[in-house]
């Protein structure tokens, strides 16, 4: 059978045999995250196009055909797996560029003086004024052409293009050399460059005279010149924006703060709900259990109260409230007068439900009052169980952003030796 076919068809064998995995440990319990599933099926889809368009590749290598490099793209390393009568394993074929006729590289050789032509002046006007940096460059018709500049004895043109305008009191003809090569061909091209003295109002050239005078005075205490040619100068230190930048970024912080207080209160505010909400569903549960062995409620709330007072209630805003509620009823207040301060105080709708629960139905009796906190501590746990999951999922989305910074590492481990190993050949 085909290799190709065999690929495919196991392929097929994996992704199949991972759907009906995944409806198993769906089915199990085992994954809840519907996003697990995505995950793994991506994986899988991802797997499988890797491997067809392997299979593909090998079927390209059938008919025994390799694409030659383009000319000055360089030769390329091919690994393959052959299987022979006395040898089985990889082999390594080595696939040089393609070759050039003399008339191609006599071709690329005229594109390439065109293309120097076009580019060596940089920012200057012709080659007869050059007073700013030229731009010679190491390859031409897209590095199919190699380079290599001289400029006369090297002193005023650097390699790089640069002019040492120390060097330029009076204008210099330069001559200039670039040997171009092309696969085993050379061709030398030689033009002149008239190197001006720049104008004093640039600043390379205040800068070239300045360093000049300054390098030409070996005394300890070296004077600013106070004119460059017959330009004067106005010598002044830098300005320091520092202060400015305090000032503003101040005023900024200024404006910023009522809304950074705001946005801070509504933090505080939110994480004590949620608190308050995390303590709601024991609160009513512990209601029910004293009212239906026969307290009041007066007397609930005092029990649950003075259990609170021996815990640690340092950010329990729930249990808090409950304290302070149990302590009015002590002092004599009506219950429905505290409960209408609980209501309140709290700023929660399930604790103004309580409250208005315990006003309403508490006069009804015991009995009905058992029936409604009971129904009530159903609905707080549902609440607990949802807030469970919420925070469940909160907790799974924050442990995303280190899984995908984790996969970027990896795939940066695994794409950078490859780029490198491709630059190199």
């Amino acid at each position: 059978m085909n290799l190709g076919r065999v690929n495919l068809l196991v392929c097929i064998i994996c992704l199949v045999g991972a759907v009906i995995l995944c409806r198993k440990l769906v089915k199990d319990g085992i994954i809840k995250e519907k996003k697990t599933i995505y995950i793994l099926m991506a994986i899988e889809l991802i797997g499988m196009t890797m491997s067809i368009g392997s299979g593909l590749k090998n079927m390209h290598i059938v008919d025994q055909s390799i694409l030659r490099p383009e000319a000055g793209e360089g030769e390329e390393i091919l690994e393959y797996d052959i299987e022979t009568s006395d040898y089985s394993g990889p082999v390594e074929i080595v696939v040089e560029d393609k070759t050039l006729s003399d008339k191609e590289i006599e071709q690329l050789f005229h594109e390439a003086i065109e293309e120097i032509d076009g580019s060596i002046l940089g920012e200057n006007v012709s080659l007869d004024e050059i007073i700013k940096p030229i731009n010679p460059r190491r390859s031409y018709c897209n590095k199919r052409v190699k380079a290599t500049w001289e400029f006369g004895d090297g002193d005023v043109i650097m390699p790089d293009g640069q002019i040492d305008y120390t060097r330029v009191e009076k204008s210099q003809i330069i001559p200039v050399s670039v040997l171009l090569k092309c696969e085993k061909q050379e061709y030398l091209y030689s033009f002149d460059l008239q190197v001006m003295p720049p104008k004093v109002s640039s600043r390379g050239a205040i800068e070239a005279y300045v360093n000049k005078y300054i390098g030409e005075n070996e005394s300890a205490e070296v004077y600013l010149p106070g004119e460059v040619g017959s330009e004067k100068i106005n010598w002044k230190l830098p300005k320091n924006y520092d202060g400015l930048l305090l000032m503003v970024l101040g005023v900024i912080f200024i404006i910023m703060m009522p809304y950074i207080d705001g946005y801070m209160r509504q933090k505080e505010v939110a994480a004590r709900q949620q608190q308050m909400e995390l303590e709601y569903p024991n609160i009513v549960g512990q209601l029910a259990i004293y009212i239906g062995v026969g307290l009041g409620i007066r007397d609930a709330i005092k029990r649950i109260g003075m259990s609170y007072e021996n815990e640690n209630i340092e950010n329990c805003y729930g249990k808090k409230i409950m304290i302070e509620l149990s302590r009015e009823l002590q002092d004599g207040v009506s219950e429905y007068v505290a409960m209408e301060h609980m209501a309140n105080k709290s700023n929660n709708k399930n604790y103004k439900k309580l409250a208005l629960l315990l006003q309403q139905t508490g006069r009804q009796g015991n009995e009905k009052l058992v029936e409604a906190l009971e129904r009530e501590d159903v609905l707080a746990f549902e609440m607990r169980q949802n807030n469970a999951k919420k925070a469940g999922e909160e907790a799974s989305t924050k442990l995303l952003f280190p899984m995908v910074g984790l996969f970027v590492v990896i795939m940066i481990m695994v794409i950078v030796p490859a780029l490198l190993k491709m630059q190199s050949l």
